[in-house]
């Protein structure tokens, strides 16, 4: 069996991730949209401060698939993120971190909330789909065969 490269669980997580938004106008939870502004407000302080944003940025996606209720994606996602991560620690993958890309990171999950609370599925889905492909463009790769 063929090792599991970055494109392949990026290509999944991506799938996942733009139905998303589409769940979470059908199902909106005020509790949850509150906890999201708050993950992005830590966000922003990390920022400041200079601190990563993995984990922030792990909590905003892990709380948008709680809001949607389906624990089947909820498991999906959280297996994919534990995958990503496993590999960045194998140095198979790493993040360029910077305060622009946190920053544009930052401004994607902004973009994608405000949309979700428009109740607009449409510019979610979009926000999503561009703030995933500047995440993707700012991974490097030292491996391209496999990732786990």
């Amino acid at each position: 069996m063929r090792r599991m490269t970055f494109a392949d669980i990026f290509y999944i997580r991506k799938l996942l991730n733009l139905t998303l938004p589409s769940w979470l106008r059908k199902t909106p939870r005020r509790r949850k949209l509150k906890e999201m502004e708050r993950i992005l407000q830590q966000q922003e302080e990390c920022i400041g401060h200079g601190d990563n944003i993995i984990e922030t940025d792990s909590a905003f996606h892990n709380l948008m698939v709680k809001a949607t209720a389906n624990r089947v994606m909820e498991r999906l996602i959280v297996v994919l993120i534990d995958i990503l991560k496993q590999s960045a620690r194998k140095n198979i993958l790493r993040r360029i971190e910077n305060d622009e890309r946190a920053r544009r990171s930052l401004e994607g999950h902004q973009r994608v909330l405000a949309a979700i609370k428009k109740g607009d599925g449409n510019a979610a889905r979009k926000s999503m789909l561009q703030h995933l492909e500047d995440y993707r463009r700012g991974l490097s790769f030292t491996n391209r065969e496999g990732v786990v």
